[in-house]
């Protein structure tokens, strides 16, 4: 009676992981790849505008100590 018991929860987490994989996980993967792309160019973006902001900071300091 036990073993036929277990053997139908396997089977029903089977199902369930099957179910899973087939429908929810793939659509979470794709999700959270898009996000992390996201955080990708974000960060790209923010050391662009770092850098920007450096050199512009260096230039007014010529530019002030030349006049």
């Amino acid at each position: 009676m036990k073993l036929k018991t277990a053997h139908a929860s396997l089977a029903a987490c089977k199902r369930d992981l099957a179910f899973l994989l087939d429908t929810h996980i793939p659509a979470q993967v794709k999700e959270v790849a898009s996000l992390q792309a996201v955080k990708v160019l974000r960060g790209d973006y923010d050391l662009k505008i770092a850098r920007q902001d450096y050199f512009t900071s260096n230039q007014n300091q010529v530019l002030f100590n030349v006049v």
